[in-house]
């Protein structure tokens, strides 16, 4: 009797492969019916790059919902990787990860249509009858203006002493700087800068998050452009958001306190100049656990909605608020400068408040001596000083 017949009888429940049978092929994907059936099928259609890149986000953010868990429960690999396991409650637990994942309404609503229309062709191209109902879309409106007090800021810099992850890097080894440095760096940071999450952490899969190269010590702005001077050097990036309507980069100064921060994280062996600054296991899961572990501990919370009662959550885009309402405070009109909000150009000499026209203002008004004097006079949280109360090298790992 052969080895297999007899591994057979003894189990039973197992799958019987006979050692001369082929190799079974592997069960299409979602990005499989994308490629051979729905793209082609497009692109004779005529699709918009732009429209053909909202897919490959669409499934990018795909397989990032397949490598979440949901609450108490292994990784959705498991339930949603064949296509006949695609229903309509893996389409609503997908809108909802989006959600969580701090996806605008409309996005959300576009990838939910994306994944639909491949399992749609899907059907279509195999003759499987009936594709899984879409859930309803979310409604669109602008989110509230929610944003955190100085206060709010400082509990939570402080409550950053809490967090345990992460304490490996992207590849598996330790950080050189305890959990608690990072968050505090991010926070840091998206006080002063207002920058989108993904523009630090690269969680998802099409993330560009800034680059160590993307910094720089020297004093003088890097910029062609440039000529403002800084003591403690700059930064630039593009907001990918923005890239379709301006593509320029984004360049700011570094103060006291935000280089003071970004050096707490920098590795004790040096920067790989092609590293993100923060080089962390790509997952929005943890990130999400540990972001409300802190908000949690540190007592910060929004008010309850005026209709329903509700507290909404409290998340790291309202930073992106919180930069720009202070800044506005600080220095009237100077945010949209230093958060980088994506406006088109102007098409004609429309004035503006203040009486400048926009082609002045976005032709000719160099506004880096402005920038550098509003962040470098920006009042900070009290707890930001922090960063400055433990010598390195051993500061890295006591916060």
């Amino acid at each position: 009797m052969l080895g297999w017949e007899i591994d057979a009888m003894m189990a039973p429940h197992l799958k019987v492969v006979h050692p001369a049978d082929p190799p079974s092929e592997p069960l299409p994907t979602l990005r499989d019916i994308w490629r051979e059936v729905l793209q082609p099928r497009k692109r004779r259609e005529g699709i918009k790059r732009d429209t053909e890149a909202f897919y490959r986000r669409a499934l990018d953010a795909w397989d990032g919902f397949l490598q979440s868990s949901p609450p108490g429960g292994p990784t959705r690999l498991t339930q949603c990787q064949a296509l006949s396991q695609i229903n309509a409650q893996a389409l609503q637990a997908y809108q909802d990860y989006l959600v969580e994942q701090q996806t605008g309404a409309r996005t959300t609503n576009l990838h939910v249509m994306c994944i639909h229309s491949i399992l749609k062709a899907h059907a279509e191209q195999s003759g499987v009858h009936g594709v899984p109902a879409r859930p309803p879309e979310l409604k669109e409106g602008k989110a509230p203006k929610l944003y955190f007090s100085r206060e709010d800021v400082s509990a939570l810099y402080e409550a950053c002493e809490i967090a345990i992850w992460p304490q490996r890097g992207a590849e598996g080894s330790l950080l050189t700087y305890a959990p608690a440095a990072g968050w505090r760096f991010l926070i840091c940071w998206w006080f002063n800068y207002g920058m989108r999450t993904q523009e630090l952490y690269g969680h998802k899969p099409d993330a560009r998050p800034i680059l160590w190269r993307q910094t720089t010590w020297e004093q003088v702005n890097p910029s062609e452009a440039g000529q403002a001077v800084s003591d403690h050097g700059w930064l630039w990036y593009t907001p990918p958001k923005q890239e379709r309507h301006k593509d320029d980069d984004l360049v700011l100064p570094l103060t006291r306190i935000t280089r003071a921060h970004l050096e707490s994280i920098r590795p004790t062996h040096g920067a790989d100049e092609g590293r993100p600054l923060l080089y962390w296991p790509r997952g929005y899961d943890q990130f999400r656990r540990q972001w409300h572990a802190i908000v949690e501990a540190a007592g910060v919370q929004a008010k309850p909605n005026l209709k329903t009662g509700k507290r909404p959550k409290l998340l790291p885009k309202h930073f992106r608020k919180t930069a720009t309402t202070w800044l506005n405070v600080h220095r009237r009109g100077i945010a949209k400068y230093i958060v980088g909000h994506a406006e088109e150009r102007a098409a004609d000499s429309k004035v503006i408040a203040g009486g400048e026209s926009e082609v002045s203002e976005t032709y000719y008004d160099n506004q880096e001596n402005a920038v550098l004097e509003a962040l470098t006079s920006f009042p900070q949280p009290t707890a930001f000083e922090r960063v400055f109360h433990a010598a390195r090298p051993r500061q890295l790992r006591l916060f």
